[in-house]
């Protein structure tokens, strides 16, 4: 109940409490004091941790029995025998308490408050508000009642026996609040309103501010104005600077800006006139910004569902001074790792698993944006497999203007993907996962230019087509060929399937053809795909379906 009532205070003041078994405590004395490179610490749960040099710690005259301002340690645990205690309540620099609790994972409700920064006159509070928790229960009176009663308020007469025997503070006992200048002109070049002296002084007494005009530094002031004429005016009028010293408990306002905030809040903003005179300004947009936003689009419309990882992983060039787990103390330097894991917890709700990121990897020299492709197979057969995944990505990469890619495979189980000499990224059989490096690949690509036309007055006319090849021809050799033989009215090549045998595979294509001032008719288009198909099978030995 006694650690109980020290988080009841925490939580109702905001002021963390620690309460120590006094019989435990080895000594007469309590000392504060930074923990020595490598000394050992047993928390509260048991965990032993090493502490560095930095890391505020408790003391008696022996042993350390809490780490300052984030968790208290066993040794001087309070327990069902405990008779007497002693009750700490400090004031800690955030910045220490932040680096040990997130260090040494303790994220407490104390940590927690303490890195946020609190204020002084908090720690004699809260310990007076304890002790007076404490003298309420010296006073209760437990009536008479059955055997459950008894028990529910057993530990009362336990209590009973403790008494304040006295208090021993040191340190700083005040938060310092170094005074604030303000202007009201200041305040009306943000607020948009002239409030005088005295309307600022009242709004900042009232959170509790102490408000006084520096008289000697009084100066006039030019107040420009605008008549229904259309002509200027302005007048002089003579201002005292504000003289602001905040609250204790408002550790926020250090600045003249933190002031006006709550001078215009108390105004009330109903009450500001809007002004809309000035011009607004667009954000400067990045291309490679845009350029990956258009890739996102595009994966999503062509069925791939966008996973985010964590930036963690077991290996890798960059490895963080303070890991948020010591399994993966690096940060990635590529996405296959997050997407198997992504891959192994989707397939399991469907076999169609089409899953894509982008994302940045950390290198020695700096960071990069890389693209992430998953696709279950849909065969047994990881040729077939990979012939659909070349042909995928590179529809991708026709969507977002990007030339398609060379491919080669050095070793039988890993194909690399280069542009114009430069490699760009690979594939991995074993996983199915492709990886692009994006950074790279913009940095050496040639963009289509754009062309917008209105929108086509006539129907465009599909045919698909299949060609059939020896199984050793790639199937973006086939979509090359197409692309660079079509007819200019053949607005739109896709691939659509393949399929494969020992001796042979067929790979499918959608041909879509428009005319800009009439409806083309099935021989036109016959003619056309008959032409296209020729010239292929000129290159290679094809037929078609």
């Amino acid at each position: 109940p006694l650690v109980a009532l020290g988080n009841y205070v925490m939580e109702e003041f905001g002021q963390p409490l620690h309460v120590f078994d006094a019989d435990k405590l080895v000594g007469s004395q309590i000392t504060v004091r930074q923990a020595q490179d490598g000394e050992k610490f047993t928390t509260l749960d048991s965990q032993e941790v090493v502490l560095q040099d930095g890391d505020i710690v408790i003391c008696d005259e022996v042993n350390i029995i809490a780490l300052g301002g984030v968790i208290g340690g066993e040794i001087a645990k309070v327990d069902e025998e405990t008779k007497r205690i002693v009750v700490e309540s400090a004031h800690f620099d955030p910045r220490h308490i932040r680096r040990t609790a997130r260090r040494l994972h303790q994220l407490t409700d104390a940590s927690k408050r303490f890195e946020k920064g609190l204020p002084v006159e908090l720690a004699e509070l809260g310990l007076g508000r304890f002790a007076h928790y404490l003298q309420q229960m010296e006073q209760l009176v437990i009536e008479e009642g059955d055997a459950t009663d008894q028990d529910q308020y057993e530990w009362h007469l336990e209590e009973r026996r403790l008494a304040l025997t006295g208090v021993t503070d040191d340190g700083e006992t005040t938060t310092e609040h170094a005074p604030i200048s303000l202007s009201p002109t200041y305040v009306a070049s943000y607020v948009g309103e002239q409030l005088a002296s005295d309307e600022i002084s009242q709004y900042l007494e009232q959170i509790g501010c102490h408000v006084t005009e520096e008289e000697s530094q009084s100066f006039f002031t030019r107040v420009w104005g605008m008549s229904f004429l259309g002509d200027e005016s302005h007048e002089e009028i003579e201002e005292y600077p504000l003289n602001v010293s905040p609250p204790w408990y408002r550790l926020d306002l250090t600045t003249s800006e933190e002031l006006i905030e709550e001078v215009a809040r108390l105004y009330g903003y109903e009450n500001i006139t809007p002004d809309s005179s000035f011009a607004a300004q667009m954000a400067k947009r990045d291309p490679f910004y845009e350029w990956c936003k258009r890739l996102r689009y595009s994966l999503k419309g062509l069925g791939y569902d966008e996973v985010h990882t964590y930036p963690y992983a077991k290996d890798g060039e960059v490895k963080l001074a303070n890991p948020v787990r010591e399994k993966t103390p690096f940060m990635r330097s590529s996405l296959r790792e997050g997407m198997r894991y992504a891959a192994e917890n989707n397939t399991s709700y469907g076999a169609r698993v089409k899953l894509f990121e982008i994302a940045t990897v950390f290198y020695t020299g700096g960071e990069k944006t890389h693209l992430s492709l998953y696709m279950a197979p849909q065969t047994d057969n990881e040729g077939r497999h990979l012939q659909c995944l070349r042909a995928g990505v590179l529809h991708i990469l026709e969507e977002i203007d990007i030339a398609p890619l060379t491919v080669t495979q050095p070793e039988p189980r890993v194909v690399k993907w280069w542009y114009d000499g430069t490699e760009i990224g690979g594939y991995h059989v074993a996983d199915h996962i492709v990886e692009i490096d994006l950074t790279t690949l913009y940095e050496v690509a040639r963009f289509s230019d754009h062309q917008f036309t209105s929108l086509p007055d006539y129907p465009a006319v599909k045919r698909d087509i299949t060609l059939s090849v020896f199984p050793d021809v790639p199937s973006e050799y086939l979509y090359r060929l197409l692309r660079e033989y079509r007819n200019e009215l053949c607005e739109r090549i896709t691939f659509a399937d393949v399929y494969e045998t020992e001796s042979y595979k067929n790979v499918t294509f959608h041909l879509e053809y428009r005319a800009p001032d009439r409806s083309l008719t099935d021989d036109e288009v016959n003619e056309y795909v008959e032409y296209l198909v020729a010239r292929v099978q000129s290159e290679v030995d094809a037929g078609w379906v």
